[in-house]
């Protein structure tokens, strides 16, 4: 899933310090050239994207993990009574910072804390809930690389 918002760097901030988010997120980009959104669903899926993307934007991944373990997760897709699939899925928040564009990938959004949802949702009080996200997230990846090498053989 992704969401889009606008920002300037007050409105972002980290929930357990007064740090701004957005100041490590621009910080963390600053020497990083920014990157296509067919790049990073190359990186991602592991695989070559057929056609033109050209919208880019500068991906935050400070711990400079693959690609296809911060930004894909797995999403149910329910087919009008058949058996649901499970496929892995792009996740990240597009942010507008002082009018630059930066993707955000859903492991660091939960990870930091930086995304919690709209004003009016209820945010998440356990880090414990967090830890379980990334490492649900995590488990499905390995399945999804178990089963690839399996069927390579």
């Amino acid at each position: 899933m992704v969401r889009s918002a606008r920002s300037r760097r007050s409105d972002l901030r980290v929930h357990d310090g007064p740090k701004f988010a957005a100041d490590e997120i621009v910080a963390t980009c600053a020497d990083k050239e920014p990157m296509s959104l067919k790049k990073v669903m190359e990186e991602a899926y592991e695989q070559e994207i057929a056609g033109n993307w050209g919208m880019e934007a500068h991906l935050f991944n400070p711990e400079a993990l693959p690609l296809s373990k911060v930004l894909l997760a797995p999403q149910v897709l329910h087919r009008g009574g058949k058996d649901p699939v499970v496929t892995p899925a792009l996740g990240y928040e597009e942010l507008f910072i002082d009018d630059v564009r930066y993707w955000i990938p859903n492991y660091y959004g939960v990870k930091r804390s930086f995304i919690t949802g709209c004003p009016e949702c209820p945010k998440p009080s356990d880090a414990a809930l967090a830890r379980l996200s990334i490492e649900l997230w995590q488990s499905a990846l390995e399945e999804r690389s178990k089963s690839r090498l399996a069927a390579i053989k």
